[in-house]
């Protein structure tokens, strides 16, 4: 929710999910910005960040079976076998070079991004 005071300029709440106890929730904006332009910006942010998390919330696994291809293909593109590929996909952390791989043998390219939340800025990171 975005509201103006003469006083403050534009102040911004978010509702975060588990919050039940909703009186009071609104009184006291979380954010504030003195320029419409700015209030805009963080906004719509706000909006394309809720989506493109959703989005991307997948596992490889997820993602494998979205293209199409089975554990076996994809441990053919990276020559390991389908039982260490498996072990991989269960894998939670991995070196972003692993990743990119990872990507690239599913036909896909890996982008890195650091978002940062009190601008608009979103820079890509060169991997």
């Amino acid at each position: 929710m975005a509201e103006w005071r003469p006083d403050r300029g534009f102040g911004v709440s978010c509702f975060r999910s588990g919050e039940h106890d909703l009186e009071g929730l609104w009184d006291t904006p979380d954010e504030w910005y003195e320029k419409p332009e700015a209030v805009f910006h963080r906004l719509a942010s706000l909006l394309i960040d809720e989506q493109t998390t959703k989005a991307q919330a997948s596992s490889l696994s997820e993602i494998r079976q979205a293209r199409g291809l089975s554990q076996t293909a994809v441990a053919t593109e990276l020559d390991v076998t389908q039982a260490a590929y498996s072990k991989l996909e269960r894998r939670t952390d991995f070196k972003i070079s692993s990743l990119k791989k990872l990507a690239e043998a599913m036909g896909g390219t890996l982008r890195v991004e650091i978002r940062f939340p009190d601008s608009r800025e979103v820079r890509e990171v060169a991997i």
